[in-house]
C-alpha cells in the first residue's frame, strides 16, 4: 500500500527542474555538439557585417559578461586563428586587421563543449603583442570551469546568450526573420547541452529521493494497469452488442468489435495519465469493405443528435483503409476512475455512439440478427 500522505509531502517539496530537450536544426543536421560548428555560429553573430540584424550586440553582451569596455569602432572576427606550434585559437576579435597590425584591442576566446581543457592558453595570450590592459582571454564553457591561466575569464554559453537576450530590446523588432530563427535555434541547441551538464545535480537528487521516486513510478504503473483493465473489460457491460476486445498490442487505444460484423467497431482511446484534462475518446470507426459503401452510409436516417457527432470525410484515412465516422470525447474525473469501465459502457449506451454503430451495422450486414 502506497502512503499517499507521505508521497504528497515529498511532492510539496522543491523538485529539481528538468527542462525537456528541444530538437533543433542542429540535431537534424547531425552536429549539435561540434565545437567548430558552435564557434562558426558565434563568429557569424559577432560580425556586424553579417545579415543577422543584431549589429554588435553579441560583442556588447560578451563585454558585459567579462566586464571589459573596449572600444570597437570596427570589428574583425577570426576563426581558427593560427599561432605558434601549429596551434589555433577558436575565436579572435580585434578592432583592426591583424595582418596590418592596425588593431589595439583583442579578445581571445577558447570555446569548450565536452573536451577537457588541455589547450595552451598562455601561448594564445602571448601571441598578441599588446599590454595586458588591451587584451583579454575568455574560456567559454557549458559549465563553470576555472581557467589555468590568470589572463582568462570563464563564462558559460548560457551566461553569454542570456545576456544577449536581456539586451536585445528593439533589435528584435527590426531583425530579419532568418536572423531571429537562427538565434532561437542556436540558443535552444546550447540550452540542450547546458541541461545535459546538470547530471551531477540530477543524480544527487535521485539518490536522495530514490525511494519516493520509486513510489511515484509504482503509483503510475498501478494506475496504468487499472485504467487498461477497465478499458479492456467495459465491452462486457454491453452484452446486447456481443462485442469482443482487440487491443492489437497498442498502448494507446482498444477496439470493441462484433466478430459477425467486424468492419465497423468502436475505438476507445483513454487520454488520462498524461493529460491536464483527462478524457476518454470513443470513435465509431469503419474498416476495409465498409468504405465501399460510404456514400450509402452518409445517407442513413439518423437523428439530429446523432448527426452532431458525425465527422467529415478524411481522404487520408480512407486511403489508409479506415475512417473515423463519428466520435465523442468524455471528461474523466476522479469520481469515475474506480469504475471507469462502467463509465465507458454507459457513455456508449446513452450517447449517439451506440445508435450510429447499430445503424451502420444493420446497413452493412442486413442479415445480422442481434438476438
Amino acid at each position: 500500500m502506497i502512503d499517499l500522505v507521505a508521497l504528497q509531502k515529498f511532492l510539496n517539496e522543491p523538485i529539481v527542474e528538468v527542462k525537456p530537450w528541444q530538437r533543433t536544426l542542429f540535431d537534424i543536421a547531425g552536429f549539435p555538439h561540434y565545437e567548430n560548428v558552435v564557434s562558426n555560429v558565434y563568429a557569424y553573430f559577432l560580425d556586424p557585417k553579417e545579415e543577422h540584424g543584431l549589429g554588435t550586440l553579441f560583442l556588447e553582451a560578451l563585454q558585459c559578461c567579462i566586464e571589459t569596455h573596449y572600444d570597437f569602432d570596427v570589428v574583425h572576427v577570426y576563426r581558427e586563428f593560427p599561432v605558434a606550434e601549429q596551434k589555433r585559437i577558436d575565436l579572435v576579435i580585434t578592432n583592426g586587421e591583424v595582418l596590418s597590425e592596425s588593431y589595439s584591442k583583442v579578445i581571445i576566446i577558447e570555446n569548450k563543449l565536452f573536451h577537457h581543457l588541455h589547450n595552451d592558453l598562455a601561448l594564445y595570450y602571448k601571441h598578441f603583442s599588446l599590454e595586458d590592459a588591451n587584451k583579454q582571454g575568455v574560456l567559454l564553457t557549458l559549465s563553470p570551469l576555472a581557467p589555468n591561466n590568470g589572463h582568462y575569464i570563464n563564462i558559460t554559453h548560457r551566461q553569454w546568450l542570456d545576456q544577449v537576450w536581456s539586451m536585445i530590446g528593439n533589435y528584435i523588432v527590426d531583425m530579419p526573420e532568418d536572423g531571429l530563427y537562427h538565434l532561437k535555434q542556436f540558443s535552444k541547441n546550447l540550452s540542450n547541452y547546458t541541461m545535459s551538464q546538470n547530471a551531477k545535480e540530477y543524480f544527487a537528487f535521485y539518490i536522495k529521493n530514490r525511494e519516493e521516486i520509486g513510489k511515484i513510478d509504482q503509483l503510475q504503473q498501478t494506475l496504468y494497469r487499472h485504467i487498461w483493465d477497465q478499458v479492456n473489460t467495459a465491452h462486457q457491460l454491453l452484452p446486447h452488442l456481443n462485442l469482443k476486445v482487440d487491443q492489437r498490442k497498442s498502448r494507446t487505444y482498444t477496439y470493441y468489435y462484433n466478430p459477425c460484423c467486424d468492419t465497423v467497431y468502436f475505438t476507445v482511446i483513454p487520454q488520462i495519465m498524461d493529460c491536464e484534462s483527462p478524457s476518454v475518446h470513443i470513435i465509431v470507426e469503419l474498416w476495409n469493405s465498409a468504405l465501399e459503401k460510404l456514400e450509402e452510409l452518409e445517407q442513413l436516417q439518423l437523428t439530429p443528435e446523432d448527426k452532431k457527432i458525425l465527422l467529415p470525410k478524411n481522404p487520408s484515412q480512407i486511403k489508409a483503409g479506415y475512417l473515423h465516422f463519428a466520435s465523442e470525447e468524455f471528461k474523466v474525473t476522479e469520481d469515475v476512475i474506480d469504475t471507469l469501465g462502467v463509465f465507458i459502457a454507459e457513455k456508449i449506451k446513452n450517447s449517439p455512439l451506440e445508435s450510429i454503430y447499430t445503424a451502420v451495422k444493420k446497413h452493412l450486414y442486413p442479415e445480422f440478427n442481434p438476438n
